[in-house]
C-alpha cells in the first residue's frame, strides 16, 4: 500500500506501510520525495492508481504519472488556492473546491471545466 501526501514545505512524498512482524508495530517508510514550485493544499490518487492529482497555492491542480511523476495535465480556472479535489471511480471526472467559493468539475480527458458553481 502507498500513501501520497503533500504540504507546505513544497514537497510531495510517497511513502509505504511497512509491517514488523516480529514486534507487530507498522511504520511509515519514505519510498520519494518529489519538490514542486509551491505549497501543496490537497493530494489524491486516481482510484486506478496510474495517476495523481495535487492542488497547489498558486490556484492550480496538476496531474501526473505515477510511475514517471511527468506531468499529464494541469487545471487553471480558480481565482484563489484549491482547498480540496476529489475523483470520480471511473478516473474520469474531477471535483475541486476553492477558497474562491467555486466548485469546479472538471474533465481529466483534456482537462476543460464542465461546470463552475459558486457555494458557500
Amino acid at each position: 500500500m502507498v500513501i501520497l501526501t503533500g504540504g507546505g514545505d513544497c514537497h510531495i512524498c510517497f511513502w509505504e506501510l511497512v509491517l514488523n512482524k516480529k514486534t507487530k508495530s507498522i511504520r511509515l517508510q519514505q519510498i520519494k520525495k518529489i519538490p514542486f514550485p509551491d505549497s501543496i493544499q490537497s493530494v489524491k490518487f486516481y482510484p486506478n492508481g496510474e495517476l495523481y492529482a495535487l492542488a497547489l497555492l498558486d490556484n492550480s491542480i496538476k496531474c501526473c504519472f505515477s510511475d514517471s511523476d511527468n506531468l499529464s495535465l494541469t487545471l487553471y480556472g480558480h481565482k484563489l488556492p484549491v482547498l480540496s479535489i476529489d475523483i470520480s471511480s471511473d478516473n474520469r471526472i474531477l471535483i475541486s473546491g476553492s477558497a474562491d467559493k467555486n466548485i469546479k468539475i472538471w474533465g481529466l480527458d483534456f482537462g476543460n471545466c464542465h461546470k463552475s458553481i459558486f457555494a458557500h
